[in-house]
């Protein structure tokens, strides 16, 4: 009896360490990263009580100038998940990515926003991808009639962000070496090749997104430097700035303090201190948060790299000694045939 209540015991003290483990974790990451973790995982937890359908949040593009009320999956495809491995495998490649891209990058308000605005883009990319496919000489019009769910075409736009251009390498499977620049390429290829059902398309979408965003050619799309700060500083967006584990730009330096697991307290001279900073740095010494009418417009592009709060735009090679390399277990987007929307094929 003593053995059984000591291995008892023993078990209880494993699953309770475990769960710290998890819970020490998931407090660590960014607040965008961890923000889009739990919709994901909340959205599928409504679906195992069939509050979410799959069919009636997936992105299905021959529906898109005809049914106008399913605008909304453009957006709400990317948090769906068709089982637990879909959503198991894209979490692990997602909470990679966003955490660096959060933390050394972007900071957690402009990643909020661009993971919404990736969602968007990558559906109407996907979109066009699937009419041009459709006609010849590909001849393939069933791509219309697919109807697509997964967040991993968001994270190829996050990997292709993370490794445009980037000179160093990284190991696969610990004895070939690949150019960063090419390996969310040898990812589209791996999982077509590998995996059953997944969406070439989708994936190739988003590799298309990312490469526009490093362009510069969604420059009108994204919030200037001026617009960010004035929403952070605002009085409003306080309790939201001391929040566990936002991060503001990681470009103001000292303001990477605020990504912070132990307090949740951020004292009124240190918001002020750190204005100034953000203001002297986004408009200069002794400059207006309400400047000109250039400093001010709430669309000028961050493009290729820009440095949030820089006054000039440049590009950022991403440090590779400090940030993860990219995971080799690749992200996958679940396709699902329109024909047969009670019987989704298996990922």
């Amino acid at each position: 009896m003593s053995s059984s209540n000591t291995q008892a015991t023993g078990i209880r003290n494993d699953l309770s360490d475990g769960g710290n483990r998890m819970a020490n974790y998931i407090r660590s990451l960014p607040l965008a990263t961890r923000f889009y973790f739990f919709l994901c995982v909340g959205v599928f937890i409504f679906e195992c009580f069939n509050q979410v359908t799959i069919m009636g949040t997936c992105f299905l593009p021959s529906s898109l100038f005809t049914h106008y009320n399913k605008l909304y999956t453009l957006i709400t495809s990317a948090f769906v998940h068709t089982d637990a491995f879909h959503l198991l495998f894209n979490m692990l490649s997602f909470l990679s990515l966003a955490t660096a891209l959060e933390s050394k990058r972007f900071g957690s308000l402009l990643f909020f926003y661009l993971i919404l605005l990736f969602s968007l883009l990558v559906s109407i990319m996907l979109y066009a991808v699937t009419f041009l496919i459709s006609y010849p000489p590909l001849n393939n019009p069933s791509s219309m009639n697919s109807c697509v769910v997964g967040l991993s075409g968001v994270i190829f736009a996050l990997l292709q962000i993370l490794c445009f251009g980037n000179a160093h390498s990284t190991s696969l499977f610990g004895f070939l070496k690949m150019p960063l620049k090419l390996y969310p390429w040898f990812s589209l290829l791996l999982t077509s090749f590998v995996l059953q059902n997944v969406s070439f398309s989708g994936h190739l979408s988003g590799i298309f997104v990312g490469t526009l965003y490093e362009y510069g050619i969604l420059d009108v799309l994204i919030p200037s430097h001026a617009f960010l700060v004035k929403v952070e500083l605002s009085p409003s967006f306080g309790s939201i700035l001391s929040t566990v584990g936002y991060i503001t730009n990681p470009q103001y330096g000292t303001t990477s303090s605020f990504h912070n697991t132990t307090t949740t307290n951020v004292s009124v001279s240190t918001i002020t201190s750190w204005y100034q900073r953000a203001r002297d740095r986004v408009f200069g010494s002794g400059g207006n948060v309400g400047g000109s009418a250039d400093n001010s417009s709430r669309f000028t592009g961050l493009g290729q790299g820009r440095v949030l709060g820089s006054t000039s735009p440049g590009v950022i090679t991403p440090n590779m000694s400090s940030e993860p390399t990219p995971p080799i277990v690749s992200p996958m987007v679940g396709q699902l045939s329109n024909h047969s929307p009670h019987s989704p094929q298996t990922l």
